[in-house]
């Protein structure tokens, strides 16, 4: 009897959780790929964490945990395809280059101990910044544009990103629905800006990690 109820119950959980997803609704669409946002939803711990970090109240924190990662799914999709069509490989003497200059730093946050583990992680960090430098560099030499100084990135091509974006919103390859999305991402990409650099300091010649002389 106790199995058949628990039965009937895992039933109507999957019906209801089933029902409940094809009701949603998609807040935005790329590469005809819907977005949803219950996709981007954080488990309760790490809430706790980025309110805790930010000292903010957990309903202030989901918001801007949502807007962070719906812009990050959104340009990270559209580089992603950009750098297979420019057809880039990582640079394996720019992720040495990274890896020398970092890696003492990079372990100190690690508690591992598993040097395999280290090595996997590092290894992780340098092939995502080194082929995001390169897309950068890429991204400037084809669309120019405005390039700013960011605490993570001292050389920032906003203006590359913002053509990019606005070209495949034209091109109906990226669509946004909810206007509290769509406001939020374009105002990060649009200007006024803050830092900007000089155009004649702008250099991609020389990765940030090799050259850390740019100015704003």
């Amino acid at each position: 009897m106790i199995h058949k109820w628990l039965h009937t119950l895992l039933i109507f959980f999957l019906i209801s959780s089933i029902s409940a997803f094809a009701q949603e609704k998609p807040i935005a669409e790329l590469y005809g790929k819907p977005i949803y946002e219950s996709a981007l939803m954080p488990d309760s711990k790490t809430l706790s964490q980025i309110a805790r970090m930010n000292s903010a109240s957990k309903e202030m924190a989901l918001i801007q945990y949502l807007h962070s990662q719906f812009a990050e799914t959104l340009i990270e999709g559209v580089l992603e395809d950009f750098a297979n069509r420019q057809r880039l490989k990582t640079d394996n003497k720019l992720k040495t280059a990274f890896i020398e200059r970092f890696k003492s730093q990079i372990v100190d946050e690690f508690d591992d101990t598993d040097t395999e583990l280290y090595d996997e992680k590092i290894n992780a960090i340098a092939e995502r910044q080194v082929r995001h430098w390169q897309i950068n560099k890429a991204l400037y030499e084809k669309f120019g544009g405005v390039v700013i100084f960011k605490q993570n990135n001292p050389q920032f091509p906003v203006g590359a990103y913002e053509t990019l974006l606005k070209n495949h919103q034209k091109a109906g390859k990226l669509k946004i629905f909810e206007d509290r999305y769509r406001a939020v991402f374009w105002e990060a990409l649009e200007p006024p800006y803050s830092f900007e650099i000089d155009p004649a300091n702008v250099d991609f010649g020389v990765p940030w990690w090799l050259e850390t002389k740019v100015t704003p």
